[in-house]
């Protein structure tokens, strides 16, 4: 249902471009498409992280994915360095979440986990930190309005500490407005057949 139609043709493949250098072609021919509702989506990490190579001959660093409305329908595009891909169609449940959630977006974010410790005798509060994770960057442009959103994967998925103590912050986590938009765009990138960061 998600990759049912693909809307521009593949390129020549060109490794003098850089990932951004593509994005940014793409978001310009959106102002004379008049497409006015687009999203740039990519995962930045922290630490070691695992590339692909393709062929021997590029490595890739940085995938972007562009989706956006235009005509009433939703399209999706991964960007790299190494590769051309092609638009595909996707659902516009990603979309409406946006339409209908932009005044929660604007002030969601997701929350540290916390855990409560004994310390001395004393229970107290501790927040949990990792310092090598993948952060999801959402930047939402939305008529004449800009958002970006930052979801650290860690802080979304972080349940339980090893002594079993719950994330208070769990529950409210899970319940965010930025975690559906997180699952989404990732069903979004894996309905379409793209491989995933």
């Amino acid at each position: 249902m998600l990759a049912i139609y693909t809307k521009t043709f593949a390129c020549a493949q060109n490794y003098t471009l850089t990932t951004d250098d593509k994005v940014k072609a793409k978001l310009d021919s959106f102002k004379s498409e008049n497409v006015s509702r687009y999203m740039v989506y990519n995962v930045s990490c922290s630490g070691a992280h695992p590339r692909l190579v393709i062929d021997g001959r590029c490595t890739v660093y940085d995938i972007k994915y562009v989706a956006w409305l235009e005509k009433g329908k939703s399209y999706q595009q991964r960007f790299d360095e190494c590769n051309e891909h092609r638009a595909k169609l996707i659902d516009r449940e990603f979309f409406n979440t946006i339409s209908e959630g932009m005044a929660e977006i604007r002030t969601a974010r997701i929350l540290t986990p916390r855990i409560k410790v004994m310390n001395n005798g004393k229970l107290v509060l501790m927040d949990v930190i990792r310092d090598h994770t993948c952060i999801s960057i959402f930047k939402i442009y939305w008529g004449g309005e800009f958002i970006e959103k930052q979801v650290d994967q860690f802080d979304l998925s972080f349940k339980y500490s090893d002594e079993k103590q719950l994330n208070m912050h769990y529950q409210q986590n899970q319940r965010s407005i930025l975690n559906k938009l997180y699952k989404q765009i990732r069903s979004a990138i894996i309905g379409a057949g793209y491989v995933s960061k």
